[in-house]
């Protein structure tokens, strides 16, 4: 989980998967405050946190499952794509990388009517104007959201090539991508499995 905050998503998956032995779950977090806090939440053997900022990984190798949640969106977009790649190249072969993000629109009509609806959304559960204001002036130059045609394509070009969106509310979406066999593994297997079956 990059980006693992307080540890509150390995904590349901922990949850989910308690009667498994043969899972580990890392998450990645920067600020120390949130891994102790998480590490209170999660006291297992299963789980590890580590103290370190996503785009620093290096070593992502036979992983299952990637989770970036509201994460990727404050990377300037070389890191971010530098990151994806890591992701992709440490995914083995039918493993999924999972992630929700804020994005622009696809028309800029559409982009005023989902930001005043998302301003309209947090007012009604408890913050006042004041607030919203001071929240979206802190964002300013820190959050640079893609639109979900721009993130899908920076998945293509990293190497992802089946993919699709689980959910879409307002101007936020979560996207899933799976890493299939290449074309030359594929190839290959045919290959392999045809010769096979001329020697029966």
């Amino acid at each position: 989980d990059l980006g693992s905050s307080t540890g509150e998503t390995i904590s349901l998956l922990l949850q989910k998967h308690s009667r498994k032995k043969n899972v580990r779950f890392i998450g990645v977090e920067e600020s120390l405050p949130m891994i102790e806090i998480a590490r209170k939440k999660c006291s297992s053997e299963l789980v590890q946190f580590l103290q370190q900022h996503i785009e620093e990984i290096n070593e992502l190798a036979n992983i299952d499952l990637v989770l970036s949640l509201y994460t990727l969106q404050f990377l300037p977009l070389w890191k971010r794509k530098k990151v994806l790649q890591r992701i992709y190249n440490g995914l083995v072969e039918g493993g999924a990388f999972i992630f929700v993000e804020k994005i622009r629109a696809e028309n800029s009509l559409f982009e005023d009517i989902w930001n005043d609806l998302y301003w309209d959304f947090k007012q009604e559960n408890g913050l006042n104007e004041q607030q919203v204001i001071k929240k979206a002036q802190s964002l300013r130059g820190v959050l640079i959201p893609l639109s979900l045609t721009e993130n899908l394509s920076l998945l293509s070009d990293v190497g992802f090539q089946c993919m699709d969106t689980f959910i879409k509310w307002h101007n936020f979406a979560g996207i899933i991508a799976v890493k299939m066999p290449s074309k030359n593994d594929i190839e290959e297997n045919t290959y392999l499995n045809t010769d096979k079956n001329n020697k029966i």
